[in-house]
């Protein structure tokens, strides 16, 4: 899975998707740590909603890991 990608104009995402996007979704790049769109399963369908692009550690006390450096491509 690639650490980096643009998200696609709104018009195309909903057109696609079928789905209405959130207020705070920007066509912007978006790499480790940074926040993206995700669409999943929802009762109604399928949902748009934002949330963190990368994994966060089981009880971690950060999003953002502090013991590495973050690598992109």
């Amino acid at each position: 899975m690639c650490n980096l990608y643009h998200m696609s104009p709104r018009e195309h995402v909903e057109r696609y998707f079928r789905v209405q996007l959130p207020l705070e979704y920007r066509e912007v790049a978006v790499g480790p740590f940074n926040t993206g769109l995700f669409v999943r399963r929802s009762e109604d369908g399928l949902a748009a909603v934002m949330g963190q692009w990368g994994m966060i550690a089981p009880g971690s006390k950060a999003r953002r890991p502090t013991s590495r450096a973050i690598l992109t491509n």
